[in-house]
């Protein structure tokens, strides 16, 4: 798992420096803070703080530390179990405002990933219509599994 955690976080710092390219916001990418994955800070004085979570199950424990107002990114695999969880927890995901979940699959023949921010997402989406857009998305990005992750990585 520690191979993931480490492509997942090369992957989302590449990501975030490939997006600030053109609008150079991003002042410092702190990769050791003590109470995160990696911290992000922007010129303007915002801070994200981005969790590297393959199994989002593992947010639960993350969670009950955090402000609800908190620039917080989780980066997770495409997975059906991670999905799962989105869709079971959505309530408990959706209080935080400034929440973003990237799921990705580094090796998708598709897109990489996909993003939701569930504050603003149960603010427009009807929750009757929830499973089938969280699905839609979903599908958007290759599936993957960690036993398929940790396959490739073992290459």
């Amino acid at each position: 798992m520690d191979k993931i955690k480490e492509h997942l976080k090369r992957w989302i710092i590449d990501y975030l420096n490939n997006r600030d390219l053109i609008f150079r916001k991003i002042s410092s990418i702190d990769e050791a803070p003590k109470d995160c994955s990696i911290e992000v800070k922007y010129k303007d004085d915002k801070l994200s703080k981005i969790f590297i979570l393959p199994i989002l199950e593992d947010s639960t424990n993350v969670i009950q530390g955090l402000k609800e107002d908190e620039g917080l990114i989780f980066a997770c695999l495409n997975t059906k179990e991670n999905l799962a969880f989105l869709r079971k927890n959505w309530k408990q995901l959706s209080i935080f405002k400034k929440l973003s979940i990237y799921f990705i699959n580094p090796f998708s023949k598709q897109d990489k990933k996909w993003i939701i921010h569930p504050y603003t997402h149960s603010k427009i989406c009807e929750d009757a219509a929830l499973k089938q857009g969280l699905e839609a998305m979903y599908q958007t990005v290759d599936e993957c599994t960690i036993s398929e992750i940790e396959s490739i990585l073992k290459d």
